[in-house]
């Protein structure tokens, strides 16, 4: 009883913070349903998720706020796996790589998210794919060198409901095994907050507010991974598309 009570609380206290801090105009409320496309899914390979480290890189860089490096230079893999008599000396180098990395990074970059997800509740009367793990709430957590940050994406609910054509929907799930599938998440920074936390599930988390850019829905064959699924928002242009764009204009 009393975890079921923390978990509602939990959930409370993310909805008020949504409601409180993400005051961005980019956040302008958008329709309940969504409608993507199932073909001409421009994409080949998925992209790979995001790490700790470059979280981290984005949520100060979003908060407009210097890291500890040196902190995170004396935690990093490279530097823990080291032998201990070369510790300090593999410390600095990447304390060096860590300074650039942040100098350089692009606070605009999405940041990417995979998760698990099934397609099985589909209703052809209503032509919609319903996908619960997209509630409100919802949350994903990062250690970053011992610093809990959950990223938490503005309106992730409005995908719980997919628009898909009968024809459309038979043919996405002819390319599952199983009904399941990946949904690869870009997420775009709006709000870091380093003075305060949330408590989730036990945990306070410093949050990380981010806007959906992109969802696309792989099916799971590693040896022949499909888009079945794709949406983007109007306001979004990859890097790669934008190059592009700007190489016929020259």
């Amino acid at each position: 009883m009393m975890s079921m009570i923390i978990k509602y609380l939990s959930q409370i206290t993310v909805t008020l913070f949504l409601v409180c801090f993400v005051v961005n105009p980019v956040f302008a409320a958008e329709g309940k349903r969504i409608s993507g496309k199932t073909s001409e899914i421009n994409r080949t390979l998925m992209l790979p998720q995001t790490g700790s480290e470059t979280v981290g890189m984005a949520f100060f860089k979003t908060a407009k706020t210097q890291p500890d490096l040196k902190d995170w230079a004396g935690k990093t893999k490279k530097t823990q796996d080291a032998p201990v008599y070369d510790r300090d000396i593999v410390a600095r180098t990447e304390f060096n790589r860590l300074q650039n990395k942040f100098a350089n990074y692009d606070v605009q970059t999405p940041i990417t998210v995979h998760a698990q997800i099934s397609l099985e509740r589909y209703s052809p009367k209503q032509q919609v794919l319903f996908l619960p793990y997209f509630y409100p709430e919802l949350y994903f957590p990062y250690d970053v060198f011992g610093m809990p940050v959950a990223i938490l994406a503005k309106d992730i609910d409005r995908f719980n409901e997919i628009f898909i054509p009968g024809a459309e929907a038979q043919q996405m799930m002819d390319k599952t095994q199983g009904n399941q599938a990946i949904v690869e998440l870009s997420l775009v920074p709006a709000l870091a907050r380093t003075g305060e936390t949330l408590p989730l599930n036990g945990t306070d988390f410093y949050p990380f507010l981010t806007q959906v850019a992109q969802v696309v829905i792989w099916n799971t064959n590693d040896d022949h991974r499909l888009p079945l699924w794709s949406w983007r928002a109007d306001w979004y242009t990859p890097k790669q598309d934008s190059e592009l764009l700007d190489l016929f204009k020259k």
